[in-house]
């Protein structure tokens, strides 16, 4: 029986958003990919993180880019992490992620980030992460 220190999700119905919304949610994980090494099959999924270890970490983020920030700090931490497969449940209404507010808290993150992992704390985030089977 494997154990993982960080358990997160990933939507296999990913075509009910719409073909916008997934080729947008491509584009964004296809630049965390390449700046942060990112691999996991989703970014943004509902996640159950090491307490201890977010403990560790300064948060920016305050609004839709904590689940990034934090999938992105913990994925290049020394830990391992497994990933379920789940349902996404689409409301009647359009999404509220993409919007002007969301757009400017991303891109400062991301910036934020890239200067937390490559620069400023490169030997903490040093790491990547092992995927448990």
């Amino acid at each position: 029986h494997n154990k993982a220190d960080l358990i997160t999700s990933f939507y296999i119905n990913r075509e009910a958003r719409g073909k916008t919304r997934v080729f947008i949610s491509n584009i964004y994980h296809l630049i965390y990919l390449a700046f942060f090494g990112y691999t996991n099959i989703y970014l943004n999924g509902p996640t159950i993180y090491p307490t201890e270890l977010l403990r560790s970490f300064k948060i920016r983020s305050n609004r839709f880019s904590i689940v990034t920030e934090l999938n992105i700090k913990c994925i290049r931490s020394r830990i391992s992490f497994f990933e379920i497969p789940g349902m996404m449940n689409t409301g009647s209404t359009g999404s509220t992620a993409i919007g002007l507010k969301n757009l400017f808290e991303v891109i400062k993150v991301f910036f934020l980030l890239i200067f937390e992992i490559h620069f400023k704390d490169k030997r903490k985030f040093k790491n990547n992460a092992v995927r448990v089977i």
